[in-house]
């Protein structure tokens, strides 16, 4: 009896924040409702215009190659940066960059992003300014759709890796160092103690942040909204951006939660595969 009620809060909580909205967006999915007049039913209707949108077509390109590199670099740029600092044995030296790296993540996405606009604006920018003085000349970083998402990746990584790096210094000081000392007596150099002995240790780590960096790519939305606004064209619309643009600026509810469920799918079904492909290379022993 005591379980169930400790339990309550939790539960009450999951159906109102997760199950009801679900439930929810499944049945607007099947009306037209501009969330002003009464919604009308009209069926398989917005799954078909899914089927036959040409812009979902780029903005899933965008997502994907966003998620895969902002997923990779800032797995790898992490987890180098913590291999890094827990080299270090002064501790003075290693608070200091720990807080350098991690301070980026208390600042608010839109503050960096209007920043990060001004630093990169074609004529008026410093990054510009700078290249310009050493012979380089401007960049259209974001007015450019070759460049404007591979600035808004940028943007994300800066802005996300000091929690990776945070994660990842915390595993590596959780390995025990007698396996080390072990490997050493074995004559086990560097490299080989980090990936016989550091990589498969810290393995769980970065199954969590894989998990963590790829939810979190797959829902980019304040990035593409505050720092291109999508553009230009579709260069760097992302899914939730156009999930956005459909519901709320077009007034199109039940398209926009169409789209929803499709990237909720979607993000399931690579969890899920992560999840099942971890038990190949994740170590927890």
């Amino acid at each position: 009896m005591w379980a169930y009620i400790m339990l309550a809060p939790a539960i009450l909580l999951f159906i109102t924040f997760v199950l009801i909205p679900l439930v929810s967006t499944f049945i607007i999915s099947f009306c037209e409702w501009d969330m002003l007049t009464p919604a009308e039913f009209v069926g398989w209707q917005n799954f078909e215009t899914l089927l036959n949108d040409q812009r979902l077509r780029t903005v899933i390109i965008n997502t994907l190659i966003f998620a895969v590199a902002a997923v990779i670099l800032k797995i790898g740029i992490g987890l180098l940066l913590a291999v890094v600092v827990h080299s270090i044995r002064n501790k003075f030296l290693t608070s200091v960059m720990e807080s350098v790296f991690f301070f980026p993540i208390i600042l608010p996405m839109a503050i960096v992003a209007i920043v990060w606009g001004m630093l990169l604006n074609t004529d008026m920018g410093v990054i510009n300014g700078l290249l310009t003085t050493v012979g380089l000349g401007k960049v259209p970083w974001l007015t450019d759709p070759r460049f404007s998402l591979m600035t808004v990746i940028i943007l994300d990584v800066w802005k996300g890796v000091g929690f990776f790096f945070i994660i990842y210094l915390v595993a590596l000081r959780n390995v025990p160092k007698d396996l080390y000392e072990a490997a050493e007596i074995d004559g086990a150099g560097k490299s080989k103690k980090f990936f016989s002995i550091t990589l498969p240790l810290i393995s769980p780590t970065t199954l969590f942040l894989t998990i963590q960096a790829v939810i979190g790519s797959l829902q980019v939305f304040d990035q593409a909204y505050v720092l291109t606004k999508g553009g230009p064209g579709d260069s760097s619309s992302t899914m939730v951006f156009y999930i956005w643009q459909n519901a709320f600026q077009k007034m199109d509810m039940g398209y926009g939660t169409t789209l929803a469920l499709l990237l909720f799918v979607f993000v399931m079904i690579v969890t899920v595969t992560q999840m099942v492909l971890s038990k190949k290379w994740v170590f927890y022993n």
